[in-house]
């Protein structure tokens, strides 16, 4: 059929006039008519047309005619400017059925061993992991605690407690604030972080305070009593408080692995958790004042102590040696490139730098020098943070394998 359609064009009007364009050929194609030369043309099968192009031999690209098709790709024997815009065959119609695979046909792509899911939906519930449990002990036995002694003395100089919790409430809030901005604990779910507040405030302040009472009833039946008097505080405060808050951080990467990225991740976590005993410690403190005092001026002793916690001691108090010490369980948990050894070395020195700030600011040395005793203790809290910031951006831009991610496929 292209063949003597080739040859119509050759005999009638040329190349030449079909791209002109031959007026009366065209009218009668139009109507039906019959060129010189197309009555020899057989009548079509209609019942045939699709036998007859099955058993057809498949007709060469460009070349329907035995030569040269006029129209848009005819040069007059020239090569085409662009030879990839000319007609090709569609892929599909080579394959048997004459049309490409479907979307459900094609094979599915496999997971890579580094497309890893959602840590937060793969992991079992918290509830399935025994740490929930043992945090949720904690801070049930730390609520039992703060009722029983707390609360009576709460009920008892009500001035002195209204305008303490008018002071730490805003105080507490704005701190915990600004430790969620860094950035494993802004980019990790914030209640983590209320965990973490909840475990310092309740439990680890219930821990320390029996530990503390039975531990110094010991030292000082076992030590002279002036010895006992003057550094009581510097040696039972740090090794209980300390052990306490850390085991917070630990209950956090125990129940949430994902969440402890790093040093950082530590830092911040342990930060919250030594902010809140110290907020719950500073209530402490309020009320001791009062009853030293005879409890007359309520809210002259409640400023006096506030002032005293606040401005001469939170800024280097129990936020900053808890930071240090789960700054080192942090980089111990997440640096699994290291050695088992190198990473324990590090745990373990950062708790006990950890508990020998906590003894230089209980011990009896420098009394009247708080900035002289407390600066060093804030030089140390900012160097731990700014080497934890550096090893976490360190992986971030290096993809360390010590990285979990939080969203957590990915980094931000």
């Amino acid at each position: 059929m292209g063949a003597r359609r080739g040859r119509v064009v050759a005999v009638g009007v040329g190349v030449a006039g079909q791209r002109r364009g031959d007026r009366p050929a065209q009218r009668d194609r139009r109507r039906g008519g019959h060129p010189a030369g197309a009555l020899d043309r057989p009548a079509p099968d209609l019942q045939g047309a699709g036998r007859a192009r099955q058993g057809r031999e498949p007709r060469p690209d460009h070349d329907h005619a035995g030569g040269p098709r006029p129209g848009r790709h005819d040069q007059g024997g020239r090569p085409h400017r662009h030879p990839g815009r000319l007609r090709r065959p569609r892929a599909g119609r080579e394959r048997p059925g004459g049309r490409r695979p479907g979307r459900h046909r094609l094979p599915q792509r496999r997971h890579h061993p580094d497309d890893r899911l959602d840590p937060v939906r793969r992991s079992p519930p918290m509830t399935g992991r025994p740490a929930f449990w043992v945090w949720l002990l904690g801070v049930v036995m730390g609520v039992l605690l703060v009722y029983t002694t707390l609360v009576p003395q709460a009920r008892v100089f009500t001035i002195g407690t209204l305008i303490a919790l008018c002071v730490l409430v805003p105080v507490l809030l704005v701190a915990f604030w600004l430790f969620t901005r860094i950035r494993p604990l802004r980019a990790a779910p914030i209640g983590y972080a209320w965990m973490a507040l909840a475990w310092g405030g309740l439990a680890a302040f219930a821990v320390a305070f029996l530990a503390n009472t039975a531990f110094s009833a010991i030292l000082s039946k076992t030590t002279a009593p002036l010895f006992a008097d003057r550094w009581a505080d510097a040696i039972v405060a740090p090794l209980d408080e300390e052990t306490a808050k850390l085991a917070g951080v630990a209950l956090i990467a125990l129940i949430a692995p994902w969440v402890m990225s790093g040093a950082l991740a530590g830092f911040g976590y342990g930060a919250i958790i030594g902010l809140a005993f110290q907020i719950v410690e500073d209530l402490l403190y309020v009320f001791n004042t009062i009853i030293a005092t005879g409890g007359i001026e309520q809210s002259g002793d409640t400023v006096e102590s506030l002032i005293a916690r606040l401005v001469y001691s939170a800024w280097w108090s129990h936020w900053a040696m808890t930071a240090v010490a789960g700054a080192g369980l942090g980089y111990a948990i997440a640096r699994t490139d290291r050695t088992p050894a190198t990473r324990v070395t590090v745990a373990v020195s950062a708790w006990i730098v950890a508990m020998f700030m906590h003894a230089w600011w209980d011990s009896p040395l420098l009394p009247d020098s708080t900035f002289a005793k407390g600066i060093p203790l804030l030089v140390i809290a900012i160097v731990v943070f700014i080497a934890a910031r550096h090893l976490d951006r360190r992986s971030i831009a290096y993809g360390d394998p010590q990285r979990v991610s939080h969203t957590w496929g990915k980094v931000e």
